[in-house]
């Protein structure tokens, strides 16, 4: 078998590079501290001075689940790397190589688990009393590297806010290799927030607490949904070990208690990882890495033997990216969620949600809504969003040109072009459409057999202008009213839910909608009521393909902002509840849970206090 240098090894052990199973003494006597004695950089909270950094083995044994753990490395396997581990932490362009190695930096001292994802530990057959052992604080935490794991940082480039970045890279997050899950499929495993990497710059390599929180729980909520996401699997936080930010970038320096989040996805490789490469005119490169994705992600588009060119349909694979983004986008919009940065850096060639910043659910129905207090010409408005995907699929559409000019004319480019934006599209509309319509409680159902009398006879909706002309009379109302888009929707939900059997009055359930949701201003209840004779006279007609926007049902909870500021304060005071117990919630977002005051205190819509900036919106400071 092939062996390597385990980076950052204190020892200098070698180990399998992939695929291998190590158990019993041998697994025990490979066991090794991935810290070195690469101490963090950065002043602690408290007087307490930095503990030494330990040599040698940690743990002498692999317990539960952890003993399982297969890696498969295909990623560094197949494509070129820097493999200068004294280098690890010195920022420098990378040439022609898609990683370069990495040496995580734990948190010291005092580290400890602030929370697990049972969810997102099924996915690798890890359970929460295996997450509770120290061996695994210590992996998630950047201190051990398991047999077989390889610390390594990937190298991208991007456009920002619409301008060309050129090289950025994982500056704080560190990869350990692609795990092995339950299903048999590979989940690259990520400690954002370990240290500094090739591609850090000036960046201290730390992710603070605040954020640590806000990715963690984002990607399980939207996990629990059914939507395309990464997952976070652990937060391992101290709160002796701080680092300094500049939260609004108005001068106002703090500490801040650091965290690492072990992220995961089936690929990390981004739009801008084509970017770079086509950048640098590197088409070689380009080739190499757009024949990989393909071949691990995308195989129904890989070269099949005997074709003319056997070359893999790069084509095709646009036009999956383009739908796969359009349905992302579309599910968004549908669930009020802005992510705040969508930088081709920060979208997923898979068509997963990635890269949780200064993102926020609508509270107040806004299209307006930015929330990221940088983005000053509110480029990634919630209204802005879906032009957004769009723009930045013509972004990776331009990227792999080189690998479609060859037997295309210039003008005949042109046209692919259009056709693969309008793919997204195509996915992105009604796909909207069905999300929203979920939300609304006319979502895919069984259709009764005898047609309710009263209110109004239902009408088909075959082509889905029925549809559209719905929602825009909701969303309409919700903007006018100032009203909370969850609750409108979920209300809304429960009176379809309740035809044709309910014995309150359509304008009864009107003013509830209405109050429930907090809509401002005079007459909401009475056009409420119209909408309502809309719902009770509509039926979608879903066709049997068509999958369910939520697969949990749409959500009751949400992360609100306000929420979670108060988990991440509470965290900061060493309380780790409020955080697992909102992750409890979030875990289960369509179920309502059974106290009374709980459940109102979770669906309640933000107070006024929290409405400011710092709550409802962020800074990428982070």
């Amino acid at each position: 078998p092939k062996f390597s240098l385990l980076p950052g090894s204190s020892t200098g052990s070698s180990l399998p590079r992939s695929g291998m199973r190590l158990t019993g003494a041998l697994a025990a006597l490979i066991l090794v501290s991935s810290c070195g004695c690469t101490l963090s950089k950065e002043p602690p909270l408290r007087s307490e001075s930095q503990e030494e950094c330990r040599q040698g083995p940690v743990n002498q044994t692999f317990r539960g689940e952890l003993q399982g753990l297969v890696f498969q490395n295909v990623f560094l396997e197949e494509l070129d790397g820097d493999e200068d581990v004294s280098r690890a932490a010195v920022s420098r362009q990378i040439h022609g190589k898609w990683w370069a190695a990495a040496v995580t930096e734990p948190l010291r001292p005092n580290a400890s688990l602030l929370a697990f994802s049972e969810s997102a530990g099924l996915l690798l057959g890890i359970s929460a009393a295996a997450a509770h052992d120290e061996l695994f604080r210590q992996f998630a935490g950047g201190e051990t590297l398991l047999p077989g794991s390889r610390a390594y940082a990937m190298a991208y480039g991007g456009h920002q806010f619409g301008y060309w970045a050129g090289q950025l890279g994982d500056g704080r997050a560190i990869n350990l290799g692609e795990i092995v899950g339950s299903d048999g499929g590979r989940w690259e495993a990520q400690l954002k927030g370990a240290g500094r990497t090739p591609f850090s710059r000036k960046g201290d390599g730390r992710a603070v607490l605040r954020s640590s929180v806000r990715e963690f729980l984002a990607s399980e909520f939207l996990g629990a949904l059914g939507l395309p996401t990464s997952r976070a699997l652990s937060i391992v936080y101290s709160l002796d070990h701080g680092v300094v930010r500049d939260q609004f970038y108005d001068g106002n320096m703090k500490h801040e208690p650091a965290a690492i989040v072990m992220r995961l996805a089936p690929s990390w490789v981004r739009f801008g990882t084509f970017e770079l490469f086509n950048s640098r005119k590197d088409v070689a490169g380009l080739r190499k890495l757009a024949d990989w994705t393909i071949r691990h992600h995308y195989p129904e588009f890989s070269a099949r033997a005997g074709e003319e060119q056997q070359r893999p349909n790069y084509l095709a694979f646009l036009h999956e990216v383009a739908r796969r983004t359009g349905k992302l986008f579309a599910g968004w919009q549908a669930l009020g969620f802005v992510h705040g940065v969508l930088n081709t850096d920060n979208l997923s060639v898979l068509g997963i949600a990635i890269d949780f910043g200064p993102y926020a659910f609508l509270d107040r129905f806004d299209p307006e809504f930015v929330p990221n207090t940088s983005d000053d010409e509110a480029r990634y408005s919630y209204k802005a969003q879906p032009a957004i995907g769009a723009w930045n699929v013509m972004k990776l559409f331009e990227a792999l040109k080189p690998l479609l000019q060859d037997h295309s004319p210039p003008a005949r480019l042109r046209a692919l072009g259009v056709e693969v934006e309008a793919t997204y599209w195509e996915a992105f509309h009604p796909h909207r459409r069905r999300c929203f319509l979920e939300r609304l409680g006319l979502g895919p159902a069984p259709v009764r057999a005898a047609e309710p009398e009263g209110i109004g006879r239902r009408r088909r909706d075959v082509d889905g202008k029925e549809g559209e002309k719905l929602l825009g009379k909701m969303l309409g109302w919700m903007e006018r009213y100032r009203a909370d888009m969850t609750l409108s929707l979920s209300t809304a939900a429960e009176f379809a839910a309740h035809l044709p059997s309910s014995s309150t009055s359509l304008g009864e359930w009107a003013a509830k909608v209405a109050s429930e949701a907090g809509a401002q201003g005079v007459g909401a209840s009475e056009a409420m009521e119209e909408i309502l004779k809309e719902v009770a006279a509509f039926r979608h007609e879903f066709a049997p393909e068509e999958e369910r926007c939520f697969a949990s049902g749409p959500p009751i909870y949400l992360p609100r902002n306000y929420l979670m500021h108060q988990a991440i304060d509470a965290a900061a005071r060493g309380d780790a509840s409020a955080t697992q117990d909102l992750l409890a919630t979030l875990s289960r977002p369509a179920e309502q849970v059974r106290d009374a005051e709980r459940h109102a205190r979770l669906r309640a819509a933000p107070p006024e206090e929290a409405l400011v900036r710092g709550i409802a919106q962020l800074s990428c400071s982070s």
